[in-house]
């Protein structure tokens, strides 16, 4: 398939996506709930929201600094500045289409820092990985210290109703004998076949993306302080919950949730930002079904979640532009 038409349907189905969702979270309320959130979103203290802002700034901040601690091994070392302007830039860009972002600020520090865009896309990936892991010990950390809490929506939400399901699709014996028989066809063609298997285009593609990935962890013990690159991550998504934390003050129906929420809010709803074009209509959406299983009504939940996506969004939108114009001025020679 032509590069261009891949990009333009992969653009179109993940800002589909994000506007069905949209559809979706507002086409089940009824007229005086669309009110409502509407209601919340005039009657909101935004000086919460304010706060949340320099908070998130700092976290952009620390993820600036980790950039340039995996590039001072590779003899590089970007000023702050320019590497916050790139962080920057590519979040600016990351919401006008999906991993743009990676591309951007690699190519600002190729144009002012002269640090070769492979380079500079290598560290990026990297940091990519260990944003996952945490991501990943973050999520599990969230269900283990908080299951009895979120047992009560699973068992009824996804628990019950697969069990529901696998019981009348073992009541019916034929489509399991079925199943049961291009099961085994399907294995008998695979390991028949395995020589040829292995030379197919995307299992070279899984294999290039886990080679990728080990070498991004290996790449992290040339680090002459590893341990500092460590604190930042963590520092990095302690930020993104604290500004979750404080933004819930915003609302007099939603402060009552505490701390635990917003670390399970940042734990499931970052699958929104991963699904959708910057996470719009997703996120917002997940922040509402997080929010249910600590006592917040659907509207007062929803109107949250649009409230810190918005202000997210203008925040990336505001320093993304920001940083665009600053570049050249602090880089004239």
């Amino acid at each position: 398939m032509n590069k261009k038409l891949k990009s333009v349907l992969q653009f179109t189905f993940f800002l589909g996506l994000g506007l069905f969702l949209v559809y979706y979270a507002f086409s089940g309320l009824t007229t005086k709930e669309i009110n409502d959130v509407k209601h919340s979103f005039i009657n909101a203290n935004y000086w919460w929201i304010g706060l949340g802002f320099i908070i998130s700034g700092i976290s952009h901040l620390l993820r600036a600094a980790r950039w340039k601690m995996l590039l001072q091994p590779m003899n590089y070392n970007p000023k702050l500045s320019n590497s916050f302007y790139a962080v920057m830039i590519g979040y600016l860009a990351n919401l006008a289409f999906p991993r743009l972002g990676e591309v951007s600020r690699c190519t600002v520090l190729t144009k002012y820092e002269k640090i070769p865009f492979t380079t500079s896309f290598g560290t990026v990936i990297t940091e990519r990985i260990i944003d996952t892991l945490t991501w990943f010990v973050l999520l599990v950390l969230t269900v283990l210290l908080q299951f009895s809490t979120l047992y009560s929506f699973l068992n009824n939400n996804v628990i019950i109703p697969l069990q529901s399901k696998a019981s009348k699709f073992l009541d019916n014996k034929l489509l399991l004998l079925s199943l049961v028989v291009i099961f085994i066809s399907i294995t008998l063609i695979i390991f028949l076949n395995r020589n040829k298997i292995k030379n197919l285009q995307f299992i070279s593609k899984i294999n290039g993306v886990l080679n990728g990935f080990i070498e991004g962890l290996i790449s992290i013990k040339k680090l002459e302080k590893p341990w500092l690159f460590l604190m930042h991550s963590i520092l990095i998504w302690f930020c993104y919950i604290l500004v979750t934390y404080v933004s819930t003050f915003c609302m007099p129906q939603i402060a009552h949730v505490g701390f635990g929420a917003s670390v399970a809010i940042i734990a499931f709803a970052t699958f929104a930002v991963v699904a959708t074009q910057g996470g719009i209509g997703a996120y917002p959406l997940l922040v509402m079904q997080v929010l249910l299983l600590y006592g917040v009504d659907k509207v007062s939940g929803l109107a949250f979640g649009w409230i810190i996506w918005s202000a997210q969004a203008l925040q990336n939108i505001l320093f993304g532009l920001l940083s665009m114009v600053l570049l050249p001025i602090t880089n004239k020679e």
